[in-house]
């Protein structure tokens, strides 16, 4: 009952488990286009583009999940904030 009253109040956010589903259905998503993308480079002996989609998909996974610790750090802030507000509500 709790926690249906924080989810309720705002006090519980499910946009952190979201943020992670994403990331794994974008990252899946990413990789497969990479595959085909890779495919398609060598299946038309285009190997300038074989070699650039292996440097570029790396880096768009990395900047996929660097976005996504930052809207995860948004949450990390409120969670740090609220438990020094609870000890000082509790210490005065």
């Amino acid at each position: 009952m709790d926690y249906l009253k924080k989810f309720i109040m705002f006090d519980k956010f499910i946009t952190p488990s979201i943020v992670q589903i994403v990331f794994w259905i974008i990252a899946g998503a990413a990789l497969l286009i990479t595959l085909f993308g890779l495919l398609g480079a060598l299946f038309n002996g285009e190997f300038g583009l074989f070699f650039l989609i292996l440097i570029i998909a790396p880096i768009l996974i990395l900047v996929i999940r660097i976005y996504m610790e930052l809207i995860l750090l948004f949450f990390k802030i409120y969670e740090k904030l609220h438990s020094i507000d609870e000890r000082l509500k509790k210490n005065y």
